[in-house]
């Protein structure tokens, strides 16, 4: 009901396979009965718009020119004649920042900006395998290993700046099952867990944090792509 104009569709496409067998190497090994194995294979594709507002200055504001008054902080605060601020005192980090804003396209409301174009689309993957074998009818092993990566999209109401962070999860764990006299049963367990979780990079405006001219920026190779959140203090 809030979103203007056609929205692109949305895609969700999941697909997969599983497979199992007795192990089994020529002339070496017959695990029937004995030892098998366990593959899985699980993969997702999200293709999604995902509406979103916000608000971006006029082509006049970018410009200088305002509609409310605007005081010079250099000069007592005293109002700039006109409203307009002189192009000589627009700092040239803010000009290049200002590029990225497109022009408003809603009217009526607090809001002047509806996004035609953000995406939340996504890409998972999941991996499964799993080794049991009998040694004898009291003593089992098996192993077994996952792994899961689901990256999360983080939209922004300008297409410009989305990027996806990635989150990938590795878990390996190996067992040992024995059974005594048929009446006590002691099970061991050795597992591992992993979730590194970073910030992802924009795939836009590649380089243009060098661009930028702030004193000790970049600071760090994570801040060459993409554009810097600022805030005004």
């Amino acid at each position: 009901y809030y979103n203007p104009g056609p929205r692109p569709p949305y895609k969700r496409n999941q697909f997969g396979g599983v497979f199992g067998a007795p192990i089994y190497v020529p002339k070496l090994f017959n695990g029937k009965d004995k030892a098998w194995f366990f593959f899985s294979y699980s993969g997702e594709r999200i293709h999604q718009f995902q509406s979103l507002t916000g608000v971006v200055p006029t082509d006049a504001q970018k410009a200088g020119q305002f509609s409310t008054t605007i005081t010079d902080p250099l000069a007592g605060k005293t109002p700039f004649p006109g409203n307009l601020i002189p192009a000589n005192r627009i700092n040239p980090i803010s000009q290049k920042l200002l590029s990225f804003y497109p022009e408003p396209n809603t009217v009526g409301g607090a809001l002047n900006f509806t996004s035609p174009n953000s995406s939340a689309n996504s890409i998972n993957n999941q991996l499964i395998a799993k080794v049991d074998f009998n040694v004898s009818a009291s003593d089992r092993w098996s192993a077994r290993f996952l792994y899961d990566d689901s990256p999360v999209p983080r939209t922004n109401p300008l297409q410009v700046f989305f990027r996806v962070d990635p989150v990938s999860t590795y878990t390996q764990e190996v067992t040992s099952t024995r059974t005594f006299k048929a009446r006590i049963v002691n099970e061991f367990s050795v597992g591992f867990f992993r979730r590194p979780y970073y910030a992802g990079l924009q795939s836009s405006s590649p380089g243009f944090g060098k661009t930028l001219g702030i004193p000790g920026f970049p600071a760090s190779p994570t801040d060459v792509n993409g554009v810097p959140v600022v805030n005004i203090t």
